[in-house]
């Protein structure tokens, strides 16, 4: 009966109102309705009451919870964008709110520092570590040489520089510290040793100079994923309040900085424009709709959290209940805010590879041609926003398009 009720809504509304707004709501209905309950025990009303009906009777109830749930939904649909805006901490900085604001930003600010300070000593070490390394290696030579022809021989000192090998290839990011103290055990080794009697040493000498190289490509990754980090989660020059804000001001910039794009103007158009495009319009409905659903279901987690932390002291209910959801509650909201940043991340991606392919077609279908070089078109975008924004007469450039 629930399946039939539900495939007559989808074919009414589309794939995106069902997931980003009607399954919220009808779950958020629903978990009301099973508190509700728990909390009269031992005589719960509502589902008893349902179940003990006649089948008319439920098709009648559960149709008109969906039609409301639905009403509900499609209502309620436009606060979207104004609950994003919220999560991303753009709204009135007065009072209260504007103080709780600028602590989360000064919070941020402090991330950001912390975020950039790595990039800085990731940057020194890509520099460093080649000479380091080389110098580390000529130490190793000259006193190779210097122990070459001597008939020494030093078991011990050489197991102890093949220990140190190991545990560096072992060590993880703790490879550089233990790198720098197998070169000095390995340097003892070779004064205490003849170099040419002793392949153990010849041995040694390669390993470090593997980890030498595997060292400085770690170094290059490590500082391409803090950089796309740092791109990803923080914008140029906008530091915002929440993680969620920083996040959606980074993609902003990044279409601001590289194409001068003014994304809050013109992805409405573009967007128009990749809905021909199957893949990638596909692609950005479903991170979208992920992203809806996300936010609004993380709102009505906190209003069924605050709802039912307060109802059962107001009316007497269950200690235990008042308890766990007053427990439960901020913790879900919290793992929820985790998923509402990821889902952020994933459509910033797809929004920077959009701008990326398809920004061209946006020039051609308002008729503006594609200039040939990069600040050229930088310089343009510019124009075409003043132009759309004010109006075509007060730019009559725009049909001599720059550096065409």
């Amino acid at each position: 009966m629930l399946g039939t009720a539900i495939q007559h809504v989808e074919a009414l509304f589309s794939r995106r109102f069902l997931l980003a707004g009607f399954f919220p709501w009808l779950l958020f209905g629903a978990a009301n309705v099973l508190v509700y309950d728990l909390a009269w025990r031992p005589a719960p009303v509502l589902l008893p009451a349902w179940l003990a009906a006649p089948a008319g009777t439920q098709a009648v109830v559960l149709a008109a919870v969906l039609v409301a749930t639905a009403a509900v939904a499609f209502v309620t649909a436009p606060l979207l964008p104004l609950l994003r805006a919220v999560l991303e901490g753009r709204v009135r900085r007065r009072g209260r709110a504007g103080r709780l604001l600028e602590a989360l930003r000064v919070e941020r600010r402090h991330d950001l520092q912390n975020v950039e300070k790595e990039l800085r000593q990731l940057r020194r070490a890509c520099l460093a570590l080649p000479g380091r390394h080389e110098a580390a290696l000529a130490r190793l030579r000259a006193a190779a040489e210097a122990g070459a022809g001597s008939g020494r021989e030093h078991p011990a000192s050489l197991a102890e520089a093949q220990a140190a090998v190991e545990a560096m290839w072992a060590g993880g990011s703790d490879a550089e510290r233990l790198l720098e103290e197998a070169v000095g055990k390995a340097e003892r080794a070779a004064w205490r040793n003849d170099a040419r009697a002793s392949p153990t040493l010849e041995d040694l000498f390669g390993e470090f100079r593997r980890a030498s190289l595997s060292l400085g490509h770690w170094a290059e990754r490590e500082l391409v994923l803090r950089y796309d980090q740092r791109q990803t989660f923080f914008a140029q020059n906008d530091l915002a309040a929440t993680r969620i804000g920083n996040i959606a001001a980074a993609t902003r910039a990044y279409a601001l900085l590289r194409y001068n794009i003014s994304l809050d103007f013109f992805w409405p158009r573009l967007r128009t424009i990749i809905s021909g495009h199957e893949a990638i319009s596909e692609a950005l409905d479903q991170a979208e709709t992920h992203l809806s659903f996300l936010v609004l279901t993380f709102f009505l987690i906190l209003v069924f959290a605050i709802v039912w932390s307060v109802v059962p002291v107001l009316a007497l209910g269950p200690l235990p209940l008042f308890v766990g959801v007053a427990v439960a509650g901020p913790a879900a909201a919290w793992c929820w805010l985790a998923l509402v940043a990821q889902a952020e991340v994933a459509l910033g991606q797809l929004v920077r590879s959009a701008l990326d392919l398809h920004r061209h077609e946006l020039l051609q279908a308002l008729r503006v041609g594609v200039p040939r070089r990069h600040e050229d078109e930088r310089r343009l975008w510019g124009i075409l926003r003043e132009a759309l924004a004010h109006g075509e007469r007060d730019l009559p450039v725009l049909r001599r398009p720059v550096g065409s």
